[in-house]
């Protein structure tokens, strides 16, 4: 558990950035035993307060197994050739608005790049 911390902005009471970016964090912690992949490399990788300041958007980034068919050709090729690393992994990013005024996480989406 963490220690909320409420500021004054623009007149209104919200949580500060640091919260929001650990609400979001613990959210996916605890969803990583029912994830598909294990979150390799979870990075903090954006944060924005919305147009309306109702909820913070943070986007976390981590790697995933490269299963794409076409990776492994050019992996068979790569090896061959020794001139590159094949690509074992995959950036995914997920996107989690966080309410400003309590600090819930409200969803849980994928970024797509």
């Amino acid at each position: 558990m963490f220690t909320i911390i409420l500021v004054r902005f623009r007149g209104k009471t919200v949580i500060d950035v640091k919260t929001a970016v650990r609400s979001a964090r613990n959210f996916i912690s605890d969803l990583r035993e029912v994830m598909e992949n294990p979150l390799k490399n979870l990075r903090l990788e954006e944060i924005e307060l919305s147009d309306d300041e109702s909820v913070w958007l943070i986007t976390f980034g981590y790697d995933v197994p490269n299963l794409d068919e076409s990776s492994k050709i050019y992996d068979a090729l790569s090896a061959m050739s020794s001139l590159t690393e094949p690509q074992k992994y995959i950036r995914e990013y997920k996107v989690f608005k966080v309410e400003t005024e309590s600090g819930q996480v409200k969803s849980m989406k994928i970024r797509t790049v």
